[in-house]
């Protein structure tokens, strides 16, 4: 379902994209902006909009109390805000909300199949495109994702089959903007909790009970620059730490993502199979200069390795040597015997003695994403030549 990204939307900027449903029929708020907001609401899909008390301090709007409906692939969806404030807030001209500082509290989403919810969100330098904007599929919508910062506490998702991931805190900051595209964006998630218990009954639950798994808490943190001068986008540090399980960290450095193509990623309506042709064509000029991927153990490898050589009776050094034997036929499908030679060598030193694996992609020059797709299609044995491909057991 496309529930999910929508709502991760209104928790940032608190206005997804979605087609308007009817005319204003809330009670007006006594407040342009405290209207405004619910228009705004209305514009993105909600309706049977109500609110328990609006109250106005100084700069400060406050609405009690709020709740509206939607739908949603067929689904209903009830919204519930507790305390929604607005600091600073203005209407320009062109209908366009500015707020210094938005606040909320006690906030859900919640409908049969799933479930979002959080504590408290603030946000700051936010601007909103007008109801119209909103509605108008065709519209230039990116000022919607237009805000410095976001701050989201006791974030948690939950489905109707037994899934419960809580999150203790997302950040998002945004910098150096060119017209309504940050140049630089900082994102964090901490304490992201993956408890065995709160897992729907699947192969993935039983599997890392079998593990020894009972809870594996993960953080989360990512760091982007973009050049609209060169259509580079930096990514230099990508991390995903799971206690006692592994540590990811990669980065990448790619081509050819002027503001135009960012623009419609950013604002693709992936129901819109014009759009999506589009951007597709579009991505076919990007290029792939660097990309670096380290995945370091931290006891997930050593327990599978534990566990499989348990069950074949044998001791760990003859269970990966076995392995790797059976794995000499399937990779003479690569059709390149050096880089064959490669896995081989560095997959088994790294499972002899499992600490970090890293894989590397870096070509003599950028590859562009149109040539990969027409290599894969006439020689992919050539790939891992043409794209710098190699894979080392680090100590």
């Amino acid at each position: 379902m496309t529930v999910a990204p929508r709502i991760a939307s209104m928790l940032v900027v608190l206005c997804a994209i979605m087609p308007a449903t009817g005319a204003n029929a809330f009670e007006s708020t006594g407040s342009i902006v405290g209207d405004h907001m619910l228009k705004l609401f209305e514009a993105s899909g909600l309706k049977d909009l109500t609110y328990r008390s609006v109250s106005e301090s100084g700069d400060q709007v406050t609405i009690d109390g709020l709740q509206g409906t939607m739908t949603e692939d067929g689904e209903e969806l009830t919204m519930k805000i507790g305390n929604l404030g607005l600091v600073g807030g203005s209407v320009d001209s062109a209908k366009v909300l500015s707020v210094e500082k938005l606040e909320l509290s006690a906030f859900s989403i919640i409908s049969k199949q799933i479930a979002f919810t959080a504590e408290a969100m603030s946000s700051t330098g936010l601007k909103f495109p007008s109801p119209e904007k909103i509605r108008d599929k065709n519209a230039a919508r990116r000022s919607a994702n237009v805000y410095d910062s976001a701050v989201v506490t006791n974030f948690a998702v939950s489905t109707e089959d037994g899934l419960y991931l809580p999150v203790s805190e997302m950040r998002v900051t945004n910098t150096n903007y060119l017209g309504d595209i940050p140049r630089e964006t900082t994102m964090s998630a901490t304490n992201i909790e993956l408890s065995t218990n709160n897992l729907p009954k699947s192969n993935v639950k039983s599997y890392l009970t079998d593990l020894g798994y009972e809870t594996i808490r993960f953080d989360m943190s990512a760091d982007s620059k973009w050049d609209d001068a060169t259509g580079t986008i930096n990514l230099p540090r990508v991390n995903i730490t799971g206690k006692d399980f592994a540590n990811i960290t990669w980065s990448a450095k790619l081509g050819g993502w002027d503001a135009d193509l960012l623009s419609k990623v950013t604002n693709l309506d992936p129901n819109n199979n014009e759009q999506a042709q589009e951007v597709m064509g579009k991505l076919q000029a990007t290029s792939i200069s660097n990309i670096t991927i380290d995945v370091a153990n931290k006891s997930i490898v050593d327990r599978i390795l534990d566990q499989q050589s348990k069950k074949a009776g044998v001791d760990r050094a003859e269970f990966v040597n076995k392995t790797m034997s059976s794995l000499d036929g399937p990779l003479t499908f690569l059709r390149n015997e050096n880089f064959q030679k490669m896995i081989s060598s560095q997959l088994r030193a790294f499972l002899s003695d499992p600490k970090t694996l890293q894989v590397q992609v870096a070509p003599v020059s950028p590859i562009p994403i149109a040539q990969i797709v027409g290599m894969i299609a006439i020689a992919p044995q050539t790939l891992p030549d043409i794209l710098g491909v190699s894979i080392e057991a680090l100590q």
